[in-house]
């Protein structure tokens, strides 16, 4: 073959080439689980800034997705693992629930003290962690799942190995969007998804100012924070379980 045709044929296939991977669509490169971590701790305000935190209270409005009706949410929290929470009914009165980080009660308007237990129990406890996101984060054991749209807004997807709990990060933001638990029984049963939004910073970390909660497809409720202070005196007799 003269070299001049061997060129021209080789040209040709090169050109093929060049044309068939321009008109294919590009394959976004799946990101590491590290990289997707190391923008959202970024995006939040660092490690440092949020692990030296201590105490947070949280005013604003609660209201039930069956109801309607808005009620006044306040939210005291202490590291490592302790909580309180008021939510005033009109015309019935409150609801508080407390958490000392091992034990864990309710009085609802009307009933009797009620001290919670088993799997109730373990999910008020996670929930009482002050650091529970950052936790998750940094020991989750976290691995990359997929991209997907979340209220609009696409997201990394990662997954816990141990306990299938999935966290769903903006890929523009970098801040936490959605956090779903997988329902009873291995998925049997709907999961509940928490959805957060509305994040401001607040003494230089990222808060959600609003967060919706809902079991499988079902809106059950939504809070509004109008307030977020850190810093603030707790006095640990409101965690303990109280005198009937």
């Amino acid at each position: 073959m003269a070299y001049h045709e061997m060129i021209n044929k080789l040209g040709k296939a090169l050109a093929g080439t060049l044309v068939v991977a321009f008109l294919q669509p590009a394959q976004a490169q799946e990101p590491k689980v590290e990289q997707v971590i190391a923008r959202y701790l970024e995006a939040i305000g660092g490690i440092e800034a949020n692990r030296k935190l201590k105490t947070r209270k949280i005013e604003g409005t609660m209201v039930i997705a069956a109801l309607g009706t808005p009620w006044k949410l306040t939210v005291i929290q202490q590291a490592p693992d302790k909580k309180f929470s008021r939510v005033e009914i009109p015309g019935a009165g409150p609801v508080l629930e407390g958490c000392d980080g091992t034990m864990a009660w309710k009085k609802e308007p009307g009933q009797a003290l009620r001290k919670i237990a088993g799997q109730e129990l373990v999910g008020k406890l996670s929930d009482a962690r002050f650091h529970g996101v950052l936790e998750l984060m940094t020991e989750g054991n976290l691995s990359y799942l997929k991209r997907a749209k979340v209220q609009g807004r696409m997201c990394h997807v990662l997954k816990g190995t141990v306990n299938g709990i999935q966290v769903s990060i903006d890929e523009a933001s970098h801040l936490l969007r959605a956090i779903a638990l997988p329902g009873a029984g291995g998925g049997e049963s709907p999961g509940i998804t928490i959805h957060l939004s509305e994040h401001r910073k607040v003494d230089g970390v990222q808060v959600p100012f609003a967060m919706a909660m809902s079991v499988g497809p079902e809106p059950l409720l939504k809070m509004t924070f109008d307030k977020v202070t850190h810093g603030v005196d707790v006095d640990a007799a409101i965690f303990a379980l109280p005198a009937e």
